[in-house]
């Protein structure tokens, strides 16, 4: 039932279940993540990660299709998902809440499964391949982390923002930042206002205003809500 309710996006039910005893395990952790069940998640990481169960090693991985699950790693699964669906440039609903998914994921301990020696099959090769090491982030084109999935691949790089690297984060958080230095750049012009919170803004040398712009860059999945918002 507790797997249901993970799969379902349902935080009631899961504390419910939990609260009577029921654990979480780590295929509960794999189906929220499958389906961006970002609400029913924290509940279920509450008592920290769940380990996968003791199985053999994987030896061969078979990426044919772009549809479907190949992977029983939480974070990997939740880039299947968002490439599964149709590829778009703008930021969609499921963006926001794979993304809250993710950085819970991130937040808990996990991070991208990475495989070695490992035979690896995909569409583009008539033969596996034995690989020493595969990371299906940099290796796997079915993930498509340039395109479809760039907004999760950022959230798991976690760069630090600066102007260069500006471009590459979410369109409403790139909007707010140029409406902050207009008003920023009017206000120092005209230097009315001197009691604003602009006013002290402007005030400020570079580098210290630059650090508060980086900081509001995260979390993704609050930019990811409102571009979803707009679209």
């Amino acid at each position: 039932m507790l797997n249901q309710a993970a799969i379902g996006n349902q935080p009631a039910v899961v504390q419910l279940l939990m609260g009577a005893g029921q654990p979480a395990t780590h295929e509960d952790v794999l189906r929220a993540a499958q389906h961006a069940s970002a609400q029913a998640l924290p509940l279920l990481l509450s008592a920290g990660p769940q380990p996968a169960p003791a199985s053999d090693p994987i030896e061969r991985l078979e990426l044919f299709w772009r549809l479907g699950f190949h992977y029983t790693c939480p974070i990997l699964a939740a880039l299947e998902t968002r490439a599964r669906t149709e590829r778009d440039s703008s930021v969609e609903p499921l963006d926001a809440s794979l993304l809250s998914v993710l950085e819970q994921l991130l937040a808990a301990g996990y991070r991208p499964a990475v495989f070695h020696d490992v035979e690896v099959h995909t569409h583009r090769q008539l033969a596996p391949v034995r690989r020493a090491v595969f990371e299906p982030l940099s290796d796997d084109p079915r993930l498509d982390v340039a395109g479809t999935n760039r907004w999760l691949a950022l959230a798991i790089e976690h760069p630090a923002w600066s102007p260069a690297q500006h471009a590459r984060f979410l369109p409403s958080f790139r909007a707010a930042t140029r409406t902050l230095l207009l008003v920023l750049h009017r206000t120092s012009r005209t230097g009315s206002g001197s009691s604003s919170l602009a006013s002290l803004l402007a005030s400020l040398p570079n580098d210290p205003l630059l650090h508060i712009i980086g900081l509001a860059a995260y979390p993704l999945s609050t930019w990811a809500a409102l571009d979803a918002c707009d679209g």
